[in-house]
This record gives C-alpha cells, structure tokens and sequence, in this order.
C-alpha cells in the first residue's frame, strides 16, 4: 500500500511538472511581440575629451492596433556597441566583441493612421512609431564600430516567411575620424497596400554630410531571439555575417511576393514599386550604403511589413448572376447571419483581409432555403464570403462585422 502511495505522489508531481512547463510556454508565446518594422542611425556629436560622442537612434514600428501583443513601444530598450576587427571593410573580418551596452530610452511616440485606401476598405488599423535615444562615448579607432539591436517575434502574419522569426536592426559607424552621420529616412512606413494595385514608394532618405547613397533590397536580419527570450541583452560576440531570416519557398529578399507579384528598387533615388495579386503580409528591408570619395564608409538598413489586403479572389472569373442569386443577411451583422438561397451550395469560405482562411464549411445541407453562419468568435472588421456552387462557379461578398 506504501508503495502504491509513492507511486502515486511521483505521479502527481510527473503531471504538475507538466502543467508548469506547459504554462511557461505559453507565456513565453503569448508575451512575443509583433513589431512591423524599424532601424537604427546614429549623428555625431563631437569631440569629448579624447573620446567622441555619437547620438544613437532606435526607432520601431508597432502595430498598434486592437489585436496587437504590444500596441505600444516599451520604456527602456537594450543595443550593443560592437568593435569592428578589420580597416577599410566595413562588411569584412569575424565575429565582434561586445564594447558597450547602451540603455535606449523611449523620447516620443507617433501614431499614424494606416486607414486610407484606394480600394476603400474601412480598416481599423494604425503603427506606433516609438523614437528612442542614448549617447555613447567611443575612443578612437581605426576600424570602426557596429550598432546592434534584437527583439523577437515578427508578425504570425507573414506570408513570405517560413515561421514566425525574430528581428535585428544593424549599423556600421566608421572611424570616429570621419565623423559620419547615418542617412535620415524621410517618411514614415507604407504598411498597407490594395491587392492588385502598383504603388511607389518614396525611400529616399537625407545625409547630413553629403555622401553618394546606394540602395539595394536586402534579406532582413533575425538575429538569434526566439520566443523563449524575445528581449535579451546584448551578446558578447556580434556574427558575421549577422543572422538573416529564412523565406518562404519561392520567396526572396529582391521578389517579396513571389509569383503573385513583384517589386523593384531605384539604387539612386530609393523609390520602391511593388505590385500584389495575392493577399497577405510581407517582410522586406532595404540597405543603404554610403560612399565618400568613392570608399564604403557606413551601412544601415530599415525592416518593413506591408500588408496587401482587398478582395482575395481579385482577378477571379465569378459570377454575376451567382452573386444577384444568393443574399447575406443582415450585412453589416454582429457575426450572426444568414445566407439566403442556399441551394447548390457545395463550399463556404470567409476570409480576412490578410487573406487567412477563418471559416470553411463543406459538408453543407442543399435542402435549406437558408443556412446560418455564426462567426461571433472573430474580431470586428471586414470579412470576405466565397461561395462556391455544384458547377464551380464562385460569388465573393463582402461582410462586415460590428
């Protein structure tokens, strides 16, 4: 009986040590963050004694939607000063040591809107745009120094990466002797884009000391963060080459989109063209190299997601008379409707303006007249319905949930 009572308690214990790594797990999950994009720069200040001073700016792009993980920046956040080990090759040598941790505090928050369109859909979506600054004294040297930033995760909403990864944001000072300034970016993120639709975007970005600027489209960094540690310190050592993230098949750093699409980049002026007949969210960055006197003197680069949202059958063939045929009501709804002539209906499917897959049903009774969909468990906002009948022909509706 004394046995079967140990047995017992080793048990117990064997289920609660379970319970407990299973709860920190998801903690871990539920606490990473979803921040769409940012870089770091850095102005010199000048000559401190015989040390020379660098103002350093960290700024992130934090979907401050309803849904985010963080709608807003954190206070305090942690970069690494890193040696470079090599003269006059600023992407050369080995792994970087650890020079400095530097405490980036929080100056100023901006929300922007992300709501116009021109596919004027109403969506209830915005960036928070989290400026931060510190100062560092560095002494001379004739290599160089590396700025380093890790945050995990990127967004669960990206099409084009292979699964939810964390993100760097990197630069390169000179030698303090050249008192360089980082390129200023001019405008804010582009984060939404209609499906179908080319767009440009202004990349062009302002150099205080008048530097010959190159832009190139680059695979963004991941850095080592994961959702077990999603904020941690700097490391001693510093890669090289620095950790990049790892695409979707058919996905690349220079075609985002894939198949579905492209995008190009101005080397000279920044400008970036992108075109999408997919939905869905998707992850780039872009590098800029300056030149002085025709040497490679400082690198920097900017991580961006932008979300193509619309319609995600556009450019389908359906039909017209299938659509006037079947009727959602009520529509706008609180997530409780109806679909009206239901019969020959073999398929339905409701879709987000990401393009996700949020409902599907098959197995659907034909002999109703009308069938009742509950989706009171999804988020408010705007939805697609796609009906699909006996002859495969398609109807897509818009619906929207209040």
């Amino acid at each position: 009986m004394q046995q079967k009572k140990l047995l017992y308690i080793r048990f117990v214990k064997k289920k609660l040590y379970i319970l407990i790594i299973f709860c920190l797990l998801f903690v871990f999950k539920s606490n990473a963050t979803h921040i769409v994009g940012g870089n770091i720069g850095y102005e010199y200040i000048g000559e401190i004694g015989n040390l020379y001073r660098y103002k350093v700016i960290l700024t992130t792009y934090a979907d401050c939607g309803v849904n985010s993980s963080e709608p807003q920046p954190g206070a305090i956040q942690p970069i690494g000063i890193y040696t470079h080990d090599v003269q006059n090759n600023p992407t050369g040598g080995v792994q970087k040591q650890l020079y400095a941790t530097l405490s980036m505090n929080l100056i100023h928050t901006v929300i922007k809107s992300d709501s116009t369109l021109s596919c004027n859909f109403n969506i209830n979506s915005c960036t928070a745009i989290g400026i931060y600054e510190g100062f560092i004294d560095l002494p001379l040297n004739y290599n160089g120094y590396h700025i380093h930033y890790e945050r995990c995760c990127r967004s669960d909403l990206l099409t084009n990466l292979d699964y939810q990864q964390g993100m760097a944001f990197h630069a390169y000072i000179p030698p303090p002797i050249l008192e360089n300034n980082s390129p200023k970016y001019n405008n804010d993120p582009v984060t939404l884009k209609c499906v179908g639709d080319t767009i440009t975007i202004n990349n062009l970005s302002f150099d205080l000391d008048n530097d010959d600027l190159i832009y190139s489209l680059v695979t963004p960094l991941s850095g080592v963060t994961n959702t077990f540690n999603i904020a941690p310190p700097p490391h001693p050592f510093l890669p090289n080459p620095i950790q990049k993230i790892i695409y979707e098949s058919g996905y690349t750093a220079t075609n985002i989109f894939g198949e579905s699409g492209y995008c190009s980049i101005n080397s000279n002026t920044g400008d970036i063209t992108f075109y999408s007949n997919k939905v869905g969210g998707f992850v780039y960055s872009v590098e800029i190299k300056e030149f002085r006197n025709g040497n490679l003197i400082g690198i920097s680069r900017c991580d961006y997601n932008i979300f193509v949202v619309g319609n995600p059958n556009a450019g389908l063939n359906t039909s017209k008379n299938l659509i006037e045929k079947y009727k959602v009501f009520p529509n706008p709804n609180n997530g409780l409707f109806e679909i009206q002539n239901i019969n020959n209906i073999k398929e339905i499917s409701i879709f987000n303006l990401y393009g996700q897959n949020v409902f599907l049903e098959t197995n659907i009774n034909s002999t109703n007249e009308n069938h009742s969909i509950d989706l009171t468990h999804l988020s408010k906002g705007t939805y697609f319905i796609q009906l699909t009948d006996s002859n495969n022909a398609i109807a897509t509706e818009k619906i929207i949930i209040q």
